[in-house]
């Protein structure tokens, strides 16, 4: 079992776009569950990070950024991150290159993969339990 990102470990953490839908369903799309649940290695996935800051006056922040799938299995995911986050600055945990693992409640897009390799070197791995 991998463990899910979060911010006492990790610092971010990945919000469900399928509950942005629910709450807002005739501005927030999504795919539907069985695109979500049917990704496969190459494919690309857009996904919500919250971002904590050190910062008490602005604690956390939201990125869409995308994911290229390297594993998959029953609507889980495991993927390398192609974006560099705006706002905040290199790291270890969350950079292009991070190892991530995440599930089809996440995916607020998706690309069809086209054949080609990881746009991006790989810089760290996902730890596995």
């Amino acid at each position: 079992m991998i463990r899910d990102p979060d911010f006492a470990n990790d610092g971010w953490h990945l919000l469900s776009a399928e509950d942005r839908h629910a709450a807002h369903p005739d501005s927030f799309h999504i795919p539907n569950e069985h695109e979500r649940r049917s990704l496969t290695p190459g494919d690309m996935a857009q996904l919500l990070f919250e971002i904590s800051f050190d910062d008490p006056e602005d604690p956390a922040s939201v990125e869409r950024m995308w994911v290229y799938v390297t594993e998959s299995e029953a609507g889980s995911y495991i993927g390398v991150l192609i974006n560099r986050p705006r706002l905040i600055p290199e790291n270890d945990s969350l950079w292009e290159g991070a190892e991530l693992p995440f599930r089809a409640e996440h995916v607020m897009s998706w690309v069809a993969g086209d054949g080609s390799a990881l746009p991006v070197k790989q810089r760290t791995s996902w730890p596995r339990a």
